[in-house]
């Protein structure tokens, strides 16, 4: 009998450990096509109708822009029900745990409030500050599903969460850097969404100047260049500081690691987007590189202010 129960224990936790991943992927797959709308200009390929498409459930003789619309809606609504059956799952097993509660609501709540920030564009349309939030929103929600991923895993091999072995001064820099990361990606989405990401001609000098006149799109590219350049520089010094003091904790070590060698990446990736003229694989790149780094700064961030 105790042989079966085991039995049925580990089979329950490989079921929900598959769920977890699986929704962690699709989540990614949202944001990647909430990236590819914006890029392709699709946001209005369903017309001024949500949750029908042109007035339809399934749009008769659809445009391209109307494929990738309703595609990403699709995915949402899927990816909407896997959270849900995640979450309870997660509530029920891991119930005792403060910091998982918090987790799960903010997957529901930033996954709605996402969505319920596409639908009032498509329907009411909104202002270029608006729809440059709904990136960040959708970055939260993936990172949600990321952690509940992350802590499944986690405490499948053992009975607690980990604790960081972080200073006052970690846990400053950190939460600093999360605020400052948060607003660089606002700033790239602002980019977007205004049509100025050939606002500076050529990488990594804009129009062929250090610093060129900051007028209009001109002004709004430069601005998250040098925000993003900023941001390399203090995922570098996090590093740097955690392998001279804190190397030993070896989740923090590689964290920090991660974050500066993806900062890296994002920057590389955004001179690439400009040599191709904004290509549209070079653009959906950049997007993942930034969702993925998003992430594991917001699962170090409460790693390094967990308490025992």
């Amino acid at each position: 009998m105790e042989q079966h129960k085991k039995t049925k224990s580990t089979r329950a936790s490989i079921i929900l450990k598959t769920l977890a991943v699986l929704t962690t992927l699709v989540m990614l797959l949202v944001v990647m096509a909430g990236a590819l709308v914006t890029k392709t200009g699709s946001g209005e390929g369903c017309g001024p109708n949500w949750p029908l498409c042109h007035g339809h459930l399934i749009p008769p003789e659809p445009t391209l822009e109307t494929v990738i619309e309703y595609s990403h809606r699709l995915v949402t609504g899927v990816v909407g029900l896997m959270i849900l059956i995640l979450c309870i799952w997660v509530a029920v097993k891991y119930k005792r745990y403060k910091e998982i509660r918090y987790i799960n609501y903010s997957a529901i709540f930033f996954l709605l409030l996402q969505s319920a920030l596409g639908a009032m564009a498509v329907v009411f349309g909104q202002s270029n500050v608006v729809k440059a939030s709904h990136f960040g929103f959708s970055l939260l929600a993936f990172a949600s599903i990321l952690l509940l991923c992350v802590y499944i895993f986690q405490l499948d091999k053992r009975s607690d969460l980990p604790v960081s072995l972080a200073d006052q001064q970690v846990k400053k820099f950190t939460g600093f850097l999360f605020i400052y990361t948060y607003i660089v990606v606002y700033l790239g989405a602002y980019v977007r969404h205004t049509g100025s990401g050939m606002g500076c001609e050529g990488w990594p000098l804009c129009n062929g100047q250090i610093i060129p006149e900051l007028s209009g799109q001109t002004g709004v590219q430069f601005g998250h260049r040098v925000a993003a350049l900023f941001l390399l520089f203090g995922f570098i010094a996090l590093f740097l500081y955690v392998r001279k003091k804190l190397a030993a904790d070896r989740i923090l070590y590689w964290s920090s690691f991660s974050l500066a060698v993806l900062c890296f990446l994002q920057v590389i990736s955004g001179g690439v987007m400009i040599h191709y003229d904004l290509h549209l694989y070079a653009s959906l790149i950049h997007a993942l590189i930034i969702s993925i780094l998003f992430g594991i700064l917001c699962y170090l961030i409460l790693y390094v202010f967990r308490k025992k």
